[in-house]
């Protein structure tokens, strides 16, 4: 997922990510991804929210306004193995 460049401070989406017809979402202070697509809430305002967020402004807003629980499904992706190597390393290098 791509990093969402919003200004607007520490609430709403943090990350995001796009397909050909949907939009994941991942917002601040919550471990879901949410997904949004052309069943619901429709392709219109799937392509919209695309746009606003390659342009990183303004998709918080457009989420709780217009798509607030419009979305067909969410899920919690699986936290890294803390004995993998790769969070090994992770943890080694914040050190």
């Amino acid at each position: 997922m791509r990093e969402y460049g919003s200004r607007g401070g520490t609430r709403g989406v943090s990350h995001y990510e796009i397909g050909p017809n949907f939009i994941r979402l991942r917002f601040r202070h919550d471990p879901r991804v949410f997904v949004y697509t052309d069943k619901r809430p429709g392709l219109a305002k799937v392509m919209l929210m695309q746009h606003l967020a390659v342009e990183g402004e303004g998709l918080t807003s457009f989420v709780h306004q217009q798509a607030a629980g419009d979305y067909e499904f969410w899920f919690v992706p699986p936290r890294p193995d803390a004995r993998s190597p790769a969070a090994k390393s992770r943890k080694a290098t914040a050190r």
